[in-house]
C-alpha cells in the first residue's frame, strides 16, 4: 500500500556538509504517561515572506531545531484527530501538524506556522508582531492506522500556494496506535522511496499523473531535480445525516468542508484562520416541517467540544430546495492567535443566501467544489458535496441535480501557446485564440468583446440592492517554468445566475457580488458608500493556473489576486453608473478591464432595472466648461489690458495739444 501519493516532488536533496540533524519529536499522554505520537524528521520552512520598512518584501528560511518544546493532543479512544505542536526560540516560533484517522487510514490534514518578527527578520516593518500562517488543507493519506509512515526522500508541504513551503527530509511518523513507545514494525513508505518499475507504471496507468521538476536553491544547499509520478486521491468526506424520531433519515448530506474566518487581533490588524469541519462532527437540527406555510429544515454540525457549530437552513420554495442561510458559531480560542475577543463567542452568518440547489424531491451534488462567500468575513469551501434536505425516501438520495461546475465543458490541453479563451457556457463550446512569440508572451489584439452579463443581488423585503450589467476581461501575469514573465487573457464567460453561480450580500455599508465560473474560478466585487455616492472599492479574483490558457506555469494551482481602495465605478446613490468604454481595475498580479459596465449599488427599489445613469463620458466632459471658462477669462484679461494701453496713449495725445 502506497501513501502520500499526491505530493509533488520538487527535488531530491543532495547531502551537504552543514545538514541539520534529525529531530525526535515525541508526544506523551498526560493521562497515562505513554508516548502517543512518535515522529522524527528534518524540517525547514522555506521562503517566509515579510514586508520591510521601505515597503519592499524579503524572505528567510526557518530551520526547525532538533531540540524543541513538544505539546499537542493525543488521538485517544473516541476521537479521530491528533495534533503535534513544536515550539522553539522561546515560543516565538510555533509549528503545528494536524492528523486524523478514518476507516483505518491516517491522513495528514494541515499545518500552521506562527512566528514573531524579531531580529531574524531584518528591517521588518511590523517588528515585534506575531504572524500566523494557516496552511492549506491537505487531507493526504500517509499510512494505515496501525502502521508507521517513513519517507527518506525529500518532500514539500505547501503553506502558501507558490510561496512558502515546509521541506521534510528523513521523515518517520506514527500519529495513532503507538504501542510500547515504539514505532510499528509495519511500515508504509512514500512512493518516491521506491524505484518505479514497469509493473508499477502499468498499475498506475489509469491514475492522474503529476510530473513536476523544479530546482530549488537556498543558501549552502544544492538540489537535483527529479520527476515522479503521483496519484491524486479524492478528499475524504464526512457523512452528516439527520434522523427523525422513527430513526429514519430526514436530511442526508456528505462533503469535505473548510471554513475561512477573518478576525481582529489585539493590534487591530486582521488575520485569517482556516477551520476544517471534522468527519465525526455531531449532527443535530430540524427535520422538514411546515412553518408559516413553508417547508423548512435545518442541519447543525457541532465539533471541538461544542465550541464550533455550523448551521445550514433550507426552505422548499415552489418545488425547489433552497439554501436560505448559513451561520457559524465559534469561541475565540488558541486557533485565533492574538484575537482581540479571546475567550468570547461570536456568530457570523447570512440568512439571505437564497441559493437554489435542486428540485425538492432530488439531491444536489457538486463534486467539483463550491465556494460560498457567506459574509465579507466568512467563506465556506466544499468538495464532493451532496445534500438532500427534503423528501428523503428509504434512507437513500433521490435523483441528482448537478452544479454548474460539474457540467462545465473543459477545453482540451493544446501544445501551442494559448493566450485567449472566450468561454461560452450557454453553447458548451470554447473558442481559443492562439499565438506564439519568442519573447515575453503577450495577448493577441482581438476585436471580440466579452459577454455582457446581467447580475442582481436580492436583499430583504424584495429589495434588489445591487444590479450590474458588465463585460469583463482579465489580463493575468505569471511566471512560466523558464522564469519568463507571461500574460494570459481570459474573458468572464456567460454566467447563469439561476444555477447558483452568483451570490452576494446586501449590508448597510457593503454590497457585494460573487461570481463562480470555469469550475474553480471566482470573482468578488465589493462596493462601499460614502457621502451620498457608491464606488467599487475592493476586488478579489481566484484563478487556477492549471487552466490551459497558462503556458507551462511555474506555480500550477489555485491563486488569488486582489485590488483594494480602488474607488472605481463611482455613482450617486439612487442613480446608476454607466461607462461604455474600458475601465481598468489594477489588481496585484492582474488587470481587470470592464469593457462595458452599468451598475447600481445600495438600491432601495424592488426591481432590477437601472435608475438614471451617471455617465463616465459626462464626468470627463466637465473639463470642457473649465477650458472654455479659462479661455473667456484670458480673453477678458487681454481686452482689459488693451483698453488700459489705449487709454494711456490717448491721454498723452491730449497733453501735447
Amino acid at each position: 500500500m502506497k501513501f502520500l501519493a499526491s505530493i509533488v516532488i520538487l527535488g531530491s536533496i543532495v547531502a551537504f556538509s552543514c545538514a541539520q540533524s534529525v529531530g525526535h519529536y515525541n508526544l506523551t499522554s498526560e493521562f497515562d504517561g505513554k508516548v502517543c505520537i512518535l515522529s522524527q524528521f528534518n524540517a525547514t520552512i522555506l521562503n517566509v515572506t515579510y514586508e520591510k520598512t521601505d515597503n519592499s518584501t524579503a524572505n528567510i528560511n526557518v530551520m526547525v531545531p532538533a531540540e524543541v518544546n513538544v505539546t499537542g493532543g493525543c488521538g485517544v479512544a473516541g476521537t479521530n484527530e491528533s495534533m503535534l505542536i513544536l515550539s522553539f526560540k522561546d515560543g516565538h516560533r510555533v509549528l503545528s501538524f494536524d492528523f486524523f484517522e478514518t476507516n483505518g487510514t491516517v491522513f495528514f490534514k494541515s499545518s500552521n506556522f506562527s512566528y514573531t518578527l524579531d531580529e531574524e527578520f531584518v528591517d521588518a516593518k511590523m517588528a515585534g508582531q506575531t504572524v500566523m500562517v494557516a496552511g492549506q488543507v491537505w487531507n493526504q493519506p500517509i499510512s494505515n492506522a496501525t502502521s508507521s509512515f517513513e519517507c527518506n526522500s525529500t518532500f514539500y508541504y505547501e503553506l502558501i500556494s507558490g510561496e512558502t513551503h515546509i521541506r521534510f527530509e528523513m521523515t518517520r511518523l506514527q500519529a495513532f496506535n503507538v504501542m510500547n513507545d515504539s514505532y510499528s514494525e509495519q511500515v508504509d513508505r512514500c512512493p518516491q522511496d521506491e524505484p518505479t518499475t514497469p509493473m508499477a507504471t502499468t498499475e498506475m496507468a489509469n491514475t492522474t499523473m503529476a510530473m513536476t521538476t523544479e530546482a530549488m536553491t537556498t543558501e549552502a544547499m544544492t538540489t537535483e531535480a527529479t520527476t515522479m509520478m503521483t496519484t491524486t486521491p479524492k478528499p475524504v468526506v464526512g457523512h452528516y445525516d439527520l434522523k427523525d424520531m422513527n430513526g429514519t433519515f430526514c436530511i442526508m448530506s456528505q462533503f469535505n468542508a473548510t471554513l475561512r474566518v477573518n478576525y481582529t487581533k489585539h493590534d487591530n490588524e486582521t488575520a485569517l484562520v482556516t477551520i476544517m469541519v471534522p468527519l465525526m462532527a455531531e449532527v443535530s437540527g430540524m427535520c422538514p416541517m411546515n412553518m408559516s406555510s413553508q417547508m423548512m429544515s435545518q442541519l447543525k454540525l457541532s465539533f471541538k467540544n461544542g465550541t464550533r457549530t455550523l448551521t445550514a437552513d433550507f426552505e422548499e420554495v415552489n418545488g425547489t430546495a433552497v439554501l436560505t442561510g448559513i451561520s457559524f458559531l465559534f469561541v475565540y480560542d488558541e486557533e485565533f492567535v492574538n484575537a482581540s475577543m479571546m475567550g468570547q463567542n461570536e456568530t457570523i452568518g447570512n440568512s439571505m443566501l437564497n441559493l437554489a440547489l435542486s428540485k425538492a424531491t432530488d439531491a444536489y451534488r457538486c463534486d467539483s467544489g463550491d465556494m460560498v462567500m457567506i459574509t465579507s468575513r466568512l467563506d465556506l469551501m466544499t468538495v464532493d458535496f451532496i445534500v438532500q434536505a427534503f423528501n428523503v425516501m428509504n434512507d437513500t438520495y433521490g435523483p441528482e441535480n448537478r452544479c454548474a461546475g460539474d457540467m462545465t465543458t473543459q477545453a482540451p490541453q493544446t501544445t501551442e501557446t494559448t493566450h485567449m479563451m472566450n468561454h461560452t457556457t450557454e453553447m458548451t463550446t470554447t473558442t481559443t485564440t492562439m499565438t506564439t512569440t519568442t519573447t515575453t508572451m503577450m495577448p493577441t489584439t482581438t476585436t471580440d468583446t466579452p459577454t455582457d452579463n446581467h447580475f442582481k443581488i436580492n436583499g430583504t423585503d424584495g429589495v434588489v440592492c445591487l444590479v450590474a450589467d458588465m463585460g469583463v476581461r482579465f489580463s493575468i501575469n505569471y511566471l512560466n517554468t523558464d522564469d519568463k514573465n507571461m500574460t494570459a487573457l481570459i474573458d468572464l464567460p456567460s454566467v447563469n445566475q439561476t444555477a447558483g453561480g452568483v451570490t452576494g450580500m446586501c449590508e448597510n455599508d457593503t454590497n457585494s457580488l460573487t461570481i463562480d465560473f470555469l469550475k474553480t474560478w471566482q470573482l468578488r466585487l465589493f462596493f462601499g458608500k460614502d457621502s451620498g455616492s457608491f464606488a467599487l472599492e475592493n476586488v478579489t479574483l481566484v484563478y487556477d493556473t492549471s487552466d490551459p490558457i497558462f503556458e507551462k506555469p511555474k506555480n500550477m494551482g489555485m491563486h488569488n489576486t486582489t485590488g483594494t481602495n480602488l474607488g472605481l465605478l463611482k455613482g450617486t446613490i439612487g442613480n446608476s453608473f454607466l461607462c461604455k468604454k474600458n475601465v481598468d481595475a489594477m489588481l496585484d498580479t492582474a488587470t481587470m478591464t470592464f469593457t462595458y459596465v452599468q451598475v447600481q449599488a445600495f438600491s432601495t427599489e424592488k426591481t432590477d432595472t437601472f435608475a438614471d445613469a451617471d455617465d463616465c463620458d459626462t464626468e470627463t466632459s466637465e473639463i470642457v466648461p473649465i477650458v472654455v471658462g479659462c479661455a473667456l477669462g484670458a480673453l477678458v484679461l487681454i481686452v482689459l489690458i488693451a483698453y488700459l494701453i489705449g487709454r494711456k496713449r490717448a491721454k498723452r495725445g491730449y497733453q501735447s495739444v
